[in-house]
């Protein structure tokens, strides 16, 4: 049986070291990256020549931009819809394999990722440098009222420290299944 979650959804600000706990996932548990933001990076690659992973502030803006009209001229599960899809291929048909998705930002996200039996972890750093652009934008402060997370990490302090709280929270994950 497998004991760690098969499913993690990872929240927090910009710059809470999401991705840096996702890429430890994937290199040390063999977890498969998702993100429900990636179809919003190449559309912003296709439609406004931005790197994938570019950082600036244009970019910034026009990400948003593309993620809120989709929002809003669809619905707002129009980016759940991707990622559900691509998550049953990456699950594939032993449903064995573990997923982390890096990008958690909405609460509808939060009900997608407990709907498919997942976790929900908010990396919460005390020294998370602020955002130039957007801090107040509706992808950045909605969850910010949800309380009901699975786990709080505060990987502060940079790369080393996010990895040290995930390897302590899944040792600790793992002895309780087990009954250590």
């Amino acid at each position: 049986m497998n004991s760690l979650p098969a499913l993690i959804g990872l929240a927090g600000k910009a710059h809470a070291g999401k991705d840096t706990a996702a890429e430890h996932l994937a290199k040390v548990y063999g977890y498969k990256r998702l993100y429900f933001g990636r179809r919003i990076d190449e559309y912003a690659c296709r439609f406004f020549d931005i790197p994938e992973k570019e950082k600036s502030v244009l970019s910034r803006r026009i990400k948003q931009g593309i993620g809120e009209m989709f929002r809003s001229v669809e619905n707002e599960y129009y980016w759940i819809k991707f990622i559900s899809s691509e998550y049953a291929r990456m699950k594939g048909d032993d449903g064995e394999s573990r997923v982390v998705v890096s990008d958690v930002r909405r609460l509808n996200e939060i009900d997608w990722i407990r709907s498919n039996g997942g976790q929900v972890w908010l990396l919460e750093r005390a020294d998370c440098p602020p955002v130039e652009y957007g801090a107040g934008h509706q992808s950045e402060t909605e969850i910010e009222s949800f309380t009901d997370w699975d786990l709080i990490l505060d990987p502060s302090e940079g790369a080393e420290n996010v990895w040290a709280e995930v390897d302590r929270v899944l040792a600790f994950h793992k002895a309780v299944r087990h009954g250590v």
